[in-house]
């Protein structure tokens, strides 16, 4: 067992979603930010190049998941 274990994540935000992905962004106690990307598509078409519009910013991805650059 740990002992004081404590986990980074300070809050998990989604920015947005649609029927193409969902974008997240996760704020760690540390003051990073890291966003993802998860298709929502069938599996069958999760393989290929995605892009979510959300808010004006364009996120864009390949596969069924991805950390994202822009955040």
């Amino acid at each position: 067992a740990s002992v004081g274990a404590r986990g980074l994540v300070s809050s998990i935000e989604v920015l947005g979603h649609n029927a193409i992905g969902t974008v997240i962004a996760l704020q760690t106690t540390t003051h990073n930010r890291y966003c993802f990307a998860i298709c929502n598509l069938p599996e069958a078409e999760q393989s290929g190049e995605h892009a979510v519009t959300i808010d004006g910013v364009t996120w864009r991805w390949e596969g069924a998941f991805s950390r994202l650059q822009r955040a």
